[in-house]
């Protein structure tokens, strides 16, 4: 059955696309991000997912969103977020402008997103 599974592949796997399915998969079951899952299901799926060779996007690449949704939610998990960055005793405040000046790391594209 492996044998079979490994030589039915689309195509090869990256660590990341693997993760993402897992990912999709665990939602697609109906879990959500607040839910447990018993560890040896977990595992059984990743596995799965890595033999059977599934691949949902490039590596390192968007896969196509609304901009105007997407806003909309990293505005949303700001708001969240707000008050557990506040309790930081390292955090800084800081006046407006700011600049960050710093190495891309080949998120340039990402940076032109937004």
């Amino acid at each position: 059955m492996i044998r079979d599974i490994r030589t039915n592949r689309r195509e090869s796997i990256q660590e990341n696309d693997v993760a993402e399915d897992a990912s999709s998969s665990i939602r697609n079951m109906g879990i959500g991000p607040d839910q447990t899952i018993p560890l040896q299901e977990f595992i059984r799926a990743v596995a799965t997912l890595k033999l059977c060779g599934t691949s949902m996007k490039e590596t390192f690449s968007w896969k196509s969103i609304n901009p105007k949704q997407f806003a909309r939610c990293l505005i949303e998990v700001c708001e969240k977020v707000l008050d557990i960055f506040e309790a930081e005793p390292h955090l800084l405040i800081l006046s407006s402008p700011v600049y960050i000046l710093g190495n891309l790391h080949w998120n340039l594209k990402d940076l032109l997103y937004f």
